[in-house]
């Protein structure tokens, strides 16, 4: 009766409190310039992602970019949004436009842009990119 009881304790308490709980993924920092038809870029975002987690966002503002980002391969994507005026929409919100990206499809969607960021560094990452 006794070890039943103690089964059913660690059973019980082995549902309440889980499997062991998921470690922090590994962080480095990484940093770089990005440069638009050769000059500096104003403003944008970079987005780091590697498969399977969160894709990391980090603000390019005067060419320079830095933050965190996990370690391991990442595939790259750029955007700089403009706001667009809505054509012929009326109603709440429509004076505020919209946002498109205007660099090219090969910048972000049908990105082939990759990075391996290593744990020690350095993660330092420059790009040059063409609107054309």
């Amino acid at each position: 009766m006794f070890f039943k009881r103690r089964v059913c304790v660690v059973l019980a308490l082995t549902l309440i409190l889980g499997c062991k709980p998921r470690t922090e993924l590994q962080q480095a920092k990484v940093s770089g310039a990005v440069t638009l038809d050769g000059q500096p870029l104003a403003e944008g975002v970079i987005v780091f992602t590697k498969f399977g987690e969160i894709p990391k966002e980090l603000p390019i503002v005067q060419g320079q970019y830095d933050g965190q980002v996990v370690v391991g391969p990442n595939h790259l994507q750029f955007a700089v949004y403009r706001k667009q005026k809505q054509k012929s929409v009326s109603g709440p919100g429509a004076e505020q436009g919209s946002l498109e990206n205007i660099l090219p499809s090969r910048y972000n969607q049908e990105s082939m842009e990759s990075r391996e960021v290593t744990e020690k560094g350095p993660n330092e990452f420059d790009f040059s990119l063409q609107s054309k």
